[in-house]
């Protein structure tokens, strides 16, 4: 809980065993506070259905950033409410090998004149990994002056690996802003043929493109925790 004019920052890191974990994390910012929440699962197995509530208050921001590091089958769900003026960024980065399975449920609720949301999630799926994407907007009718923003990117590593993105965007009213994008696809290979040219082999070349695919995510975390991460993803990718 951040009351009025408050400033969070919060890492909880969850290291899964066997059987299923199933934590609740519920964020609340009153007036003009905000709130980054940093989220990591790691494990080399087991099962976890993570559920992340947030209230933002007038004038208020929530960040989310949800890293999916490890874990056999792992769920997040995120919801979010608020007042007039607030905003919601949630950003996740899933990195998947083997049979992992990865799923990201959103459902964000502009109840309220002028919310914003953005959501920015990026996936990278070697082997037979699978990820899945959900990101649901509800603008209420009558709730005007409101903006929402999705983007769902996967890069997938192995003929096996492979994504589902669902965007969902259901607006009840026309003063409204809202985009939302998604992508799977592989490494480029022009990109890829350009950096060999320049004597980077092609794991080398493949690491640096995978790398800058996952930075955007990273790059958003609080500096407190920045590091930490960057360092989990190099290692992911070495």
């Amino acid at each position: 809980v951040a009351e009025a004019r408050a400033r969070v920052e919060v890492l909880v890191e969850h290291a899964l065993g066997s059987g299923l974990h199933v934590p609740v994390i519920e964020v609340f910012a009153g007036t003009t506070a905000s709130v980054s929440l940093t989220h990591v699962v790691r494990g080399e197995g087991g099962h976890a259905v993570v559920r992340i509530a947030g209230d933002v208050g007038r004038d208020a921001r929530i960040d989310v950033r949800s890293f999916v590091l490890g874990g056999s089958i792992v769920r997040v769900e995120l919801t979010s409410t608020g007042q007039a003026r607030g905003t919601l960024d949630a950003r996740g980065l899933v990195l998947g090998r083997g049979t992992q399975h990865a799923d990201h449920h959103l459902e964000l609720q502009h109840a309220s004149p002028g919310m914003a949301s953005h959501q920015l999630f990026r996936n990278i799926l070697d082997d037979r990994a699978r990820a899945v994407f959900t990101g649901q907007v509800t603008v209420a009718p009558g709730v005007t002056g409101t903006e929402a923003t999705q983007q769902a990117n996967t890069l997938l590593l192995a003929d096996g690996a492979s994504a589902v993105v669902r965007p969902w965007l259901q607006i009840d009213n026309d003063e409204v802003v809202a985009s939302h994008g998604a992508t799977v696809g592989r490494l480029d290979d022009e990109a890829l043929f350009y950096l060999r040219q320049r004597g980077l082999t092609v794991s080398e070349a493949s690491r640096l493109l995978t790398g800058a695919f996952a930075s955007e995510v990273v790059a958003s975390v609080p500096d407190a925790f920045r590091e930490e991460l960057q360092a989990a993803v190099d290692a992911w990718l070495a």
